[in-house]
């Protein structure tokens, strides 16, 4: 323990009061900045603080052991000095360390110290004064389409708040005479509101209401498809969602490109409603109100 004692002793005389005052200044600024960083946010409304440089913790850390070692080194170097005057060895220092309190610092000390004094100051001014100009990045022209959306075009923009996920000719549905037409199915997921549904393209084919009385059988099972083969999750943290925990909601959506009568309509209805399924339309009078809009739209931008 002796020993210990001695040998810090020892290092603090190779360490001039004058680094230990700039170690004790970059401590202070170093702990200050940290609070101000990681500190609540109600005190980044002290102004005194944003004079503080903006720099990582790793900085202060390394530019205090960066002063730590040239203090000892020309400390170090001063005691070999005065031990070369008085022609003592080295080790007198440990067993007599107080011999040596009054060494004077070296003119290197004296330069060393306005250098790292200088280069904080120089620091603290450029962090301070100058402010970098804004990164101006181009603004890019939105993509717009140069046609009228289809209707399969916008059972695959529709509804954009939602994560959507496709499936290209999932489902087949066959013929007697061996044809078979190939449907689209489409989960949509609401991760915040923890829910999900289910939509179907039917392409054109002069069976659409025979197709969409079929696909009631091809809900559930479409549902049980994607999350066997799909591994999606969302949420922060322990909070994290499965695309299992998601509710299915009941919602059915039908985009078909074959005109329905509205007694088809209301059959198909029922035949959902039966497993309490809560189908929704999107045909061609839909397609014809989003042309519409379409139009109306690039329109008033070509007046412009």
């Amino acid at each position: 323990m002796a020993r210990i004692k001695q040998l810090w002793d020892f290092i603090n005389l190779c360490v001039s009061p004058l680094f230990r005052m700039i170690s004790v200044v970059l401590t202070i600024l170093s702990i200050v900045a940290l609070v101000r960083d990681e500190g609540p946010r109600e005190w980044a409304k002290y102004k005194f603080l944003r004079y503080l440089p903006d720099w990582r913790w790793q900085t202060w850390l390394i530019l205090f052991l960066v002063v730590f070692v040239l203090a000892f080194v020309e400390g170090a170097y001063r005691l070999y000095q005065k031990e070369q005057q008085r022609g003592k060895p080295l080790f007198d220092a440990f067993d007599n360390p107080l011999e040596y309190k009054n060494v004077p610092p070296t003119r290197f000390t004296n330069i060393l110290a306005a250098l790292i004094l200088t280069g904080i100051g120089m620091a603290w001014i450029y962090n301070v004064i100058y402010e970098p100009e804004p990164v101006k990045t181009p603004q890019l022209k939105p993509e717009t389409s140069e046609a009228p959306p289809t209707l399969s075009d916008l059972f695959k923009s529709d509804l954009g708040s939602t994560l959507k996920i496709t499936t290209e000719d999932s489902i087949k549905v066959p013929w007697e005479n061996g044809d078979v037409t190939p449907i689209k199915a489409q989960l949509y997921t609401d991760f915040d509101a923890k829910v999900k549904f289910l939509g179907f393209y039917v392409p054109p084919s002069g069976r659409t209401y025979e197709i969409c009385l079929r696909l009631v059988e091809a809900v559930e099972a479409s549902i049980q498809n994607f999350q066997k083969n799909i591994g999606v999750s969302s949420g922060y943290r322990d909070e994290r969602n499965k695309l299992q925990d998601l509710i299915f909601s009941g919602r059915v959506l039908i985009y078909h490109e074959d005109f329905l009568s509205i007694p088809e309509k209301a059959a198909i209805i029922q035949a959902y409603s039966a497993k309490h399924f809560d189908v929704q339309f999107r045909g061609p009078d839909y397609l014809a109100d989003q042309v519409i809009a379409w139009h109306r739209q690039h329109n008033t931008k070509s007046a412009h």
